[in-house]
């Protein structure tokens, strides 16, 4: 979904970790700001591989060939 909504590779680490700050800013202002480290171990690493497959598919989704009609 990400490369279907970022669709350039490198505006991948903005947009992941901007969903990522407001999802924290959610959590808190329902809550209360996180303080068990395991929560920040999963959100950290779910960044780093939402970010990292993103700009990996995002990239082969830029470097398809472009179909030239022939008549």
């Amino acid at each position: 979904m990400l490369a279907v909504v970022v669709e350039k590779s490198r505006k991948c680490l903005d947009f992941g970790s901007t969903t990522y700050l407001l999802h924290l800013f959610v959590c808190s202002a329902t809550r209360e700001v996180p303080s068990s480290w395991d929560w920040w171990v999963v959100h950290v690493v779910g960044l780093v591989v939402m970010v990292v497959l993103g700009e990996y598919l995002c990239s082969r989704v830029e470097m398809r060939d472009i179909p030239l009609v022939s008549l």
